[in-house]
C-alpha cells in the first residue's frame, strides 16, 4: 500500500474510485461497510458527490497499521 503526506494547510479531496484504488479495492462497497463498521471516516458532500480528506484517509490506514 502507498504512504501518503498531505501538506500542512493543504488537503486533497479523493473521490470515491480513488479511495477504492488507494486500497486496492474491487468494490467501492467495502468503503461505506468501512464507514459503518471499522471507524472509516464518512465523506464529505460536494455537489451531490462523496469526497474524503486524504489527510484523513492515511490517519484511519496509519491507525489500523499501527495496531497490528
Amino acid at each position: 500500500m502507498t504512504t501518503y503526506h498531505s501538506d500542512i494547510g493543504q488537503d486533497v479531496l479523493m473521490t470515491v474510485d480513488e479511495v477504492r484504488r488507494h486500497f486496492r479495492l474491487k468494490s467501492y462497497q467495502t468503503i461505506y461497510n468501512w464507514i459503518k463498521t471499522e471507524g472509516f471516516p464518512p465523506p464529505m458532500k460536494l455537489g451531490g458527490s462523496s469526497r474524503w480528506k486524504l489527510s484523513q484517509v492515511v490517519e484511519w490506514s496509519n491507525s489500523r497499521h499501527s495496531k497490528e
